[in-house]
């Protein structure tokens, strides 16, 4: 199949390229960023760049496809405003949509967020009402329903909707990579009992996971499904924590700061963020992230079909921090967040 790619130099769609280039399928990535070496060395693999709000763009990349994976999104905490996320988003989902009604494509595999779940008070299921706390999960939830209403227009469409927790490995350079970050300088500091648990999914399982269910497995067989994914068994933050240490070989803390404590501490860090919109390394917000929130999430509907892959939670953090020591430290963190505005393509 050539199959389409929005986002596809990206982190998770530079591992999506690499899993179905291998299998023997051709990858056209349609991006705003251009593609790593390792990429542009890979003769199954073709960049298109644009950006998902140009519609024309995305017909002109659409030509020839058979199948396309949604990815491109704005999902940063900081430097995004509510009108970009609804642009990228949701605009960018309706012309997604919009270009495959265009051109015949009926297969699409959209990678949503749990974050639509907002708070929940036991972990959410496929069947959870959505209830999103963020401009991020309310975007992506709205999308979900545009995925539903191109379904709806069509019955032979097939749409695979993915949601998963927060995704880690090697080349990211998100929340994981900061906790390695922080803890090889030394400037990590225990919170509290850290005894929440926090879902992660690593970036191999999920994309194997999503290929097979979406290729192999062919699902669904028309009309639209949703999947939560998560790694099992399920971390705290402090056996994450710890987890990290090891691999790098440093003797994990015995004092931990009184949660009380840190929060009075970083009270004039927030009253800072609000008034500059400045992301901060410290905030109460994350230290609530690290130590307090559950982020526990039902993905059994998945692993019931299918296998438990092979790389666990801990072994994904070996290969993420033997990376971060060979390459991550070196490098700078790229800023991948959609602008506010975009460029037409020419031949608009």
């Amino acid at each position: 199949m050539n199959i389409l790619i929005t986002g596809g130099t990206g982190f998770v769609g530079s591992v999506f390229c690499r899993f179905l280039s291998s299998e023997g399928h051709f990858c056209t990535c349609f991006d705003l960023h251009e593609p790593s070496e390792e990429l542009s060395n890979n003769s199954n693999v073709k960049f298109i760049q644009g950006d998902v709000r140009d519609l024309t763009a995305l017909n002109n990349a659409m030509v020839g496809v058979d199948a396309v994976i949604h990815l491109a999104a704005a999902h940063h905490d900081f430097g995004i405003s509510e009108q970009t996320f609804q642009d990228v988003n949701i605009g960018g989902m309706t012309n997604v949509c919009d270009s495959m009604q265009q051109h015949g494509v009926k297969k699409l595999c959209f990678f949503s967020t749990v974050a639509l779940y907002g708070q929940q008070d036991t972990p959410p299921t496929e069947t959870t009402t959505p209830a999103p706390n963020s401009p991020y999960g309310a975007t992506k939830f709205a999308a979900e329903k545009v995925c539903m209403q191109w379904c709806e227009a069509d019955p032979t469409n097939q749409c695979l909707v993915m949601r998963p927790t927060v995704i880690f490995g090697p080349n990211s350079f998100a929340n994981m990579f900061s906790l390695i970050r922080q803890i090889d300088s030394g400037k990590f500091l225990q919170v509290g009992k850290m005894a929440n648990i926090k879902s992660l999914a690593f970036v191999d399982n999920i994309v194997s996971t999503s290929i097979e269910l979406w290729i192999e497995k062919n699902q669904p067989k028309q009309g639209i499904e949703f999947f939560n994914y998560v790694d099992v068994p399920d971390l705290s933050s402090r056996q994450i924590v710890e987890n990290v240490y090891r691999q790098l070989d440093r003797k994990k803390p015995i004092f931990s700061l009184p949660l009380w404590l840190a929060r009075l501490l970083v009270s004039p860090i927030d009253f800072l963020i609000k008034i500059t919109g400045k992301n901060l390394p410290i905030s109460s917000a994350r230290i609530n992230k690290l130590a307090v929130a559950n982020t526990q999430i039902d993905a059994s509907k998945i692993h019931k079909i299918v296998d438990t892959p092979a790389t666990s939670v801990t072994d994904g953090i070996q290969q993420m921090v033997s990376w971060y020591q060979a390459k991550g430290k070196l490098c700078s963190v790229p800023n991948r967040r959609p602008p506010s505005h975009f460029k037409a393509s020419s031949n608009a």
